[in-house]
């Protein structure tokens, strides 16, 4: 009986399946989907400070995402954008910021993608540590799944 080579028990990294927009729920309030925001700008310094550029670009993909598609979406956003203009210059949520993530996804998107690329490709040669020699592993059985590709 043979075991599944970590390939096979794997899928290839896909970035829009990772970043699917959040379908809005009228039943949670939109301060809730602010305060989900505030925690994806938390989890991207995470990602920023351990260089973990993959994670990185998906929770900044879905940060844009929130802020672009989601929210605007939600049936008190007129309302709440009328009430709350000074909130909304002075959040950490607003166009400024907002910018700054699209620019920050730009300069990301090109190592992304080669990672990516190099991790779909799934083969790397590694140090064994008998004799020196190198042998061809799959780069996924390496991986710890993180939080925003299991969501």
């Amino acid at each position: 009986m043979s075991m599944p080579s970590p390939r096979q028990a794997t899928r290839d990294i896909n970035i829009e399946a990772a970043a699917i927009p959040v379908t809005v729920d009228q039943r949670i309030s939109i301060a809730y989907y602010f305060c989900i925001a505030d925690n994806l700008l938390r989890q991207a310094n995470i990602y920023r400070e351990e260089k973990n550029l993959l994670d990185l670009y998906i929770i900044l993909l879905r940060y844009s995402s929130l802020l672009c598609e989601t929210i605007p979406k939600h049936r008190d956003y007129h309302a709440f954008k009328l009430r709350e203009k000074e909130f909304l210059k002075k959040s950490p949520h607003n166009s400024d910021k907002l910018m700054n993530v699209v620019n920050e996804l730009e300069a990301l998107k090109p190592g992304v993608q080669q990672q990516i690329a190099e991790l779909n490709r799934g083969v790397a040669e590694e140090p064994n540590g008998q004799n020196g020699t190198y042998v061809a592993t799959s780069r996924m059985d390496h991986l710890t799944q993180s939080s925003c590709l299991t969501q």
